[in-house]
């Protein structure tokens, strides 16, 4: 929370400076897919914070950038020769850097698209497989044994009405980003009892989200 107001106020200042907006907003997503077992797993609806800041470029164009805190997650339980279930949560900061549309040149419409960059704050990761009437469990947050770096792309449309804003946004990251790093030196779990592990993670996901907010300035 502290580095949230630290941000808010140098993007305030930053903002005294020429033709630009500053927007916050917090709303809820909820994280689509993974791989492998995870893709067909309930996933998890989360909070998502977000703080904007808007530099105007060009006539209609505009560049946004900012913050954001969201999280991702699925609760899986499979069936079969062995059960097994996986638990896994995760919260990231993610800074995006989109351009903006102004569409019609009228401050009702805006539409965004763009690279966000994203880091894992937190994970943890509850997992439990039974085998021939034998439990094993394993749980604990993993964020220190995981790639915490993701990259991806995001589409969002927001609506403005006077000060208040509603927004719709897609985000997804590009494949091939795998978030296991020495995990499996540390778990209890090898890779044919973690969905997790046979996953190679969580990281090839989508995210559908919608927020309100604030238009600050």
């Amino acid at each position: 929370m502290k580095k949230l107001l630290i941000f808010l106020l140098l993007i305030e200042s930053l903002a005294a400076m020429g033709q630009s907006r500053i927007f916050i907003s917090a709303g809820a997503a909820t994280s689509l897919g993974g791989s492998t077992d995870t893709f067909f797993a309930s996933n998890r609806t989360a909070t998502t914070i977000d703080a904007e800041y808007e530099r105007k470029i060009i006539g209609t164009m505009s560049v946004l950038t900012g913050a954001s805190w969201y999280g991702v997650g699925y609760q899986y339980n499979g069936t079969g020769f062995a059960s097994n279930t996986s638990s896994f949560s995760a919260n990231y900061l993610a800074v995006p850097l989109m351009a903006r549309w102004n569409m019609v040149n009228k401050n009702m419409l805006y539409l965004d698209f763009g690279i966000v960059t994203s880091w894992m704050a937190q994970a943890h990761l509850m997992e439990n497989y039974t085998r021939f009437g034998f439990p094993q469990k394993a749980d604990g947050d993993i964020a220190a044994y995981s790639n915490r770096l993701l990259i991806g792309a995001k589409f969002q449309e927001t609506i403005l009405l006077n000060r208040f804003t509603l927004t719709l946004y897609y985000m997804v990251t590009f494949k091939g980003q795998n978030t296991v790093k020495n995990l499996p030196e540390h778990w209890p779990l090898n890779q044919q009892q973690s969905p997790y592990l046979q996953s190679n993670g969580y990281s090839d996901y989508s995210m559908l989200g919608i927020r309100v907010g604030l238009r600050l300035k």
